[in-house]
This record gives C-alpha cells, structure tokens and sequence, in this order.
C-alpha cells in the first residue's frame, strides 16, 4: 500500500479558488491511489473562503478544516501540520499555482529515494516578473547568508516525513516558514532531494507577495543569521533529546 499524505493548504481570501483546488489535488490524488487527507486552512479570511471550505469538509470526509483567526502563511502551516495525520506532509499554496502533477512527481520521488524530504525548484514560472524578481533576490541571500543547498527556497510542493517533521519544532508565522525549515532540516542533517517543477498562473483572486515579504524576509534574515544557534540548532538538538526517551523505551519493550 502506499504512504498515506497530508496535503495541508492555506487560504486568505481565495473564495474564486478552494474549490478548484481542492478538486483537483483530490482528484490527482484518488487517480494515483495514494491515501490521503486535504487539511484546507482558512487564514483570517473576509470573503466566503471559510463557508466554502466547511462545505466541502461537510460533503467528503477526506477534507479536514482549520480556522485561524488571523492571517498570516506560516501561521497557517504552522496550524495545519499541527493537525495533519498521515505519514508524509505537503503544503501547498491555495492559490492554485501549484499543479497537482507535481506534487504527484515529489511524491515519486521521496518514494525512489527514500529521502526525509523533497524541495522543489520552480524551472517554468507563469507568475509574472515581479514575484520571479523577489523569488531569486530572496534565495539568493538565503544561500549567501546561510549556504543552504539546493535553490528556490520558497516555492511548492515541499514533502515532508512527519515523523522529521516533529524535530523541527517549527515556529515562523510568516512566509520565513519556508526557511526555517530549510535551516533546521540541515541542521538535523536530513537527506534532501531536489526536483523541477512547474508554476502555474493565478486565474482567479489577487496575489499575497508583494514588497511586504521583502521587509519580512530582511528582517528575518538578521534574526536567524545573529542568533542561529539558539533558533536553530538549540531547537533541534533539544526535540531530538525530547524525542529519544520514548524510542528508547519502546526498543527496550520490544
């Protein structure tokens, strides 16, 4: 049988997309036979993204809903892994921009490889010059500052093994959250596999990256740059000491 994967997706205010979206990695997923759940959250929305999502959490049990009162990306991932279930995570944007295909192709490959982790590289891009100018200005201080492998930090569908996942004890409520987990998955010395994906364009609602993440990533990056030690490395070194009592004991069960 296959690995079971939470697909967690944030919205804010993309009543023109839950729908399509949620319909389409569904069905990408079912046609696949991989078992899964859809963990759509609904980040301080003001148009009718949580009625829509509640509606469809009412019509298929495979669709899970979350409510975060204020918006905010990170704090939205941060909400939906914090309920996701299944052996393997994703998130995906609820933009509709990532095509589901690929998150079928991240899928294959963690399974080939048996990687902890898969991080996709945006080689074609429909988003529009600005949002490609702020993606490569912002990878390209990530790998200067922090000499993090791979490229295209930010972009979807990463995958994730959950039970890595829980070492992270992730914490950005911003779009940083893409970074951190970077940083503290090579800081936990996790095996990392990289694959070209594709963006789509946004066909319905209005794009949330703007020179506001620029600010966000700017600030970040002095943060976690001046106390990495205490942000990173502290934090996985103590979840892995947290985490290895109970190991422990269940071995010594056996």
């Amino acid at each position: 049988m296959k690995t079971s994967l939470s697909v967690v997706i944030p919205f804010h205010n993309e009543e023109e997309n839950v729908e399509r979206v949620v319909a389409e990695i569904g069905a990408a997923l079912r046609a696949s036979a991989i078992p899964y759940e859809l963990v759509c959250v609904n980040s301080g929305s003001t148009d009718r993204t949580g009625s829509i999502t509640s509606a469809l959490a009412t019509r298929d049990k495979l669709i899970r809903t979350v409510v975060v009162d204020r918006k905010g990306y990170g704090l939205a991932v941060l909400s939906g892994l914090a309920v996701a279930e299944k052996e393997w995570v994703t998130v995906v944007s609820g933009d509709g921009q990532t095509d589901p295909r690929d998150i079928l192709k991240a899928y294959a490959v963690m399974e080939i490889t048996g990687a902890d982790f898969i991080k996709p590289r945006r080689f074609t891009r429909d988003d529009g010059m600005h949002r490609r100018v702020i993606s490569f200005l912002c990878s390209a201080t990530m790998k200067l500052v922090f000499r993090l492998p791979g490229w295209d930090f930010m972009g979807p569908p990463k995958i994730i093994k959950r039970e890595v996942l829980r070492q992270l004890a992730l914490e950005s409520e911003d779009r940083f959250i893409d970074t951190e987990l970077l940083l503290k998955m090579k800081a936990l010395g996790a095996r990392m596999e990289e694959v070209g994906v594709t963006y789509r364009k946004r066909t319905g609602g209005v794009g949330k990256v703007g020179i506001r993440t620029v600010g966000e990533y700017l600030v970040n990056i002095v943060r976690w740059r001046l106390h990495h030690a205490r942000l990173v490395e502290a934090k996985v070194r103590d979840h892995r000491l947290q985490s290895r009592p109970a190991a422990d004991s269940s071995a010594s069960a056996r």
